[in-house]
Formats: C-alpha cells, structure tokens, sequence
C-alpha cells in the first residue's frame, strides 16, 4: 500500500512539474551559410505578471541563452519568411511573427537570447497584467542565410519582454515536452517492476 502510494505521489509530482514548466522543446535546423530554421510542436501560454512599460501595446517573445544568431546572418536586421509562420494571439486578435534579432545586452535580455515579434506594434491595447497571449506551434525560418551551426536542440526556458525589455512573465506548454514524456514513462516502469516484485513476493 504505502508503495503505491508513494508511485503516485511521484507521478503527481511529475505531472506538478509540468504544469509550471517555463521550458520548451526547440529543434534547429539550417544555418552554414542557409537560413536558420527553428521548430516547436505545442502552444505556448504566457502571462503577463510584471508592470509594463507604458505605451507598449504587443510582447516580444524571447528564447533564453541559444546563442548569438544576429553575429552569423548576412543581412542585420532579419526578417522571418511569412510562409508557415507561427502566429500569437490576445485581447486585440492574432498577428503573424515577422521579426527576429538578438546579439542586445539591456535589461533582461542578453546577447544570446533570441527574441522575435510582430512589426509593427499592431495592438490597440496597451499592455496589461494578467494579459495572456498564446504563441502557436509552428516553424520560423530566416529570410536571410545564417553562416553559424545550428543551435543544439533541447529545452530552452521562454519568456516575454515589453519594448524596454523589462521581465513580463513566463511561458508554459500546453502539453508535455519529450522529456516529460520520458520522465512519465521512467514512473511507469519503476510501477511495472515493483509490481512485479511484489507479486513475486506474494506468489513464494
């Protein structure tokens, strides 16, 4: 009894982890002189919690600490190619993600964080807390070629930023990322050997 207990104390608590995850699944692609392609499969909710800079009407979307892309394109202010792009949406409709850059050093954001937005700033209403804004799945890809390597995939934590790049709060998965999954099925299989155990012991 006080196994199972405990197993599903731990799947609760994997499942806790989930739901608060700041982190999504990135997959990069391209780059070495051809555009930089970057990949995610699940929506990404976001909550506004900080105060706002005034007069700031749409987010800007930030992937944490995958490197210096702006250093490795051959054009300085990059654009997304509109075709296939993921899209936001909040209070005042959806808008499509057109724009990339990164390789800035102010406030909350650093040279190797990746931030990228809607131009221009088509909101009607200016920015608020506990505003939420839902980035879909989708695929970006450069307008421009990108001479670096391709970041490695992974898990990068995500965030939004208003226009002075102050912190405005973190994104969350609307499902559970690879490692999640993994993490649920390693609970399954420490369950399935237990029980086994434990039948074993019930049968001697």
């Amino acid at each position: 009894m006080k196994t199972t207990s405990r197993l599903v104390a731990l799947f609760a608590l994997v499942l806790a982890t989930t739901a608060s995850a700041q982190t999504v699944y990135l997959q990069f692609s391209g780059g070495g002189g051809t555009p930089l392609v970057i990949t995610w499969t699940t929506p990404i909710t976001y909550t506004i919690t900080g105060t706002p800079n005034p007069g700031t009407k749409d987010p800007y979307f930030v992937f944490d600490e995958i490197g210096n892309i702006y250093s490795g394109m051959q054009f300085s202010a990059p654009t997304f190619i509109t075709s296939g792009a993921p899209t936001y949406s909040g209070v005042d409709g959806t808008f499509l993600i057109n724009n990339i850059s990164s390789g800035e050093n102010w406030n909350n954001i650093t040279p190797n964080d990746i931030k990228f937005r809607n131009v221009p700033d088509a909101g009607a209403t200016f920015l608020y807390v506990g505003e939420t804004f839902t980035l879909s799945a989708g695929t970006l890809t450069t307008s421009v070629n990108y001479s670096g390597a391709a970041p490695a995939d992974g898990l990068y934590a995500t965030f939004i930023v208003d226009a002075s790049y102050g912190y405005l709060g973190s994104g969350v998965s609307a499902v559970p990322e690879p490692s999640t999954y993994a993490m649920l099925l390693g609970v399954a299989a420490l369950g399935g050997a237990l029980w086994r155990r434990r039948a074993g012991a019930v049968c001697a």
